[in-house]
């Protein structure tokens, strides 16, 4: 990839276009609550999956009832203790068989009296290990500092609830990844933009128009922020409430960005039989470089999705099986035409030098970039007309 200087770019965008403020951007994200995998990914004591948190790599754990994660290094010589994307078993080191224990300390160093003075537990060797807490099925972590210490719940705030919600798949996630030759940010960008659809996404959620201001209701909540499509005076903190509740009932789409780089979104799927049902799909835009994202997804039908009739329960299980994939076709075909937005916003990153002027349809990209100033230590400057 081509570097430019980032010394004349906006600076919303260095990270887009200098390695060295990406490298800054990703340090400080690693710091906060991130999205890392669902519960349903690690179903089995012992099993565990790999991936990345800022730009280091770790490793997410089952252990019994709980779940743990390390950076994914030995303490010992570095060597990556996970080589694959997922599996079972104990945390052995293929280097020098140095194993460790669930809190991350070293429990067996083969030889250990004779070449390094000590037993085990005595040579104080310890894998780094990564705060976890978990919202329905949804993992969380981040690496622990003193900057950033709420807890899950505080992060998420009046969100809580409705993310727990929607983030606890009915049946096992449809997954599938996609990686795109641009920034994560343009990405997460047009996740908060609502003003494209007529543009780009001309068949579907453009084809009527655009918005009507009296059907978009945004919310701000801590760094997030949400978008309910209704004309209903709606609260988030009553649509949290009444999940937590067990008694809400979607009955408009909806979308939640979760700072810094996470959105889940509850919409109406219809199936074959012409049964509506209520879907989820969850995003994560995994930065591989400036200008390398991997985004992952997980699709799912809902636990607001309850079977109506005799027939519609008879008929879940041949729907469950089928339906992920049909909703997966339309939902990469709006992805696509999104990813090539956000390719084509990569191409021209190292020529801007302005501000972004963002309309009502977009201020939550604003407050996104208000929260992402404030992590980095630097101000930020949005245009609104």
């Amino acid at each position: 990839m081509q570097q430019h200087s980032h010394e004349n770019s906006a600076t919303w965008v260095a990270a887009a276009v200098s390695k060295q403020a990406f490298d800054h951007e990703q340090e400080q994200i690693s710091k906060v609550w991130n999205l890392v995998g669902y519960v349903s990914d690690i179903p089995n004591n012992g099993d565990w999956f790999t991936t990345t948190l800022g730009q280091y790599s770790i490793f997410v754990q089952r252990d019994e009832d709980r779940i743990v994660a390390f950076e994914n290094k030995c303490a010992h010589r570095f060597y990556p203790l996970r080589n694959a994307q997922k599996g079972n078993g104990p945390i052995v080191c293929g280097f020098h068989h140095w194993r460790f224990n669930m809190s991350g300390e070293a429990i067996g160093i083969p030889k250990s009296i004779a070449l390094f003075g000590g037993k085990p537990r005595e040579v104080c060797k310890r894998l780094n290990t990564l705060d976890v807490e978990t919202c329905g099925e949804l993992i969380f972590a981040r690496f622990p500092n003193s900057t950033h210490q709420e807890t899950l719940a505080e992060f998420l705030g009046d969100g809580y609830g409705l993310i727990a919600a929607l983030g606890s798949p009915r049946i096992k996630p449809y997954r599938f990844e996609q990686d795109v030759p641009t920034h994560w940010k343009f990405l997460h960008h047009i996740s908060l933009d609502d003003y494209h659809p007529v543009a780009v996404h001309p068949d579907t959620f453009g084809k009527n128009g655009y918005l009507k201001p009296e059907t978009v209701q945004y919310f701000r909540f801590g760094r997030h922020s949400a978008f309910f499509h209704t004309s209903e005076t709606v609260s988030l903190s009553d649509v949290s409430a009444a999940c937590a509740a067990n008694t809400y009932q979607p009955r408009h789409y909806m979308i939640v960005n979760i700072f810094p780089n996470f959105l889940i979104s509850c919409y109406d799927a219809k199936d074959i039989f012409g049964t509506n049902h209520w879907y989820a799909s969850a995003i994560r835009y995994r930065a591989l470089s400036p200008s390398r994202t991997m985004v992952e997804s997980w699709l799912y039908p809902t636990i607001f999705d309850e079977p109506k009739t005799r027939m519609s329960v008879a008929l879940r299980p041949m729907v469950d099986r089928f339906m992920p994939p049909i909703v997966a076709y339309f939902a990469k075909k709006i992805m696509r035409e999104d990813n090539v937005i956000c390719a084509g916003l990569q191409a021209t990153a190292h020529q801007i030098r302005d501000e972004q002027l963002l309309g009502t349809f977009e201020r939550r990209i604003g407050w996104f970039e208000e929260a992402y100033a404030d992590l980095l230590g630097h101000g930020a400057q949005v245009n609104h007309d």
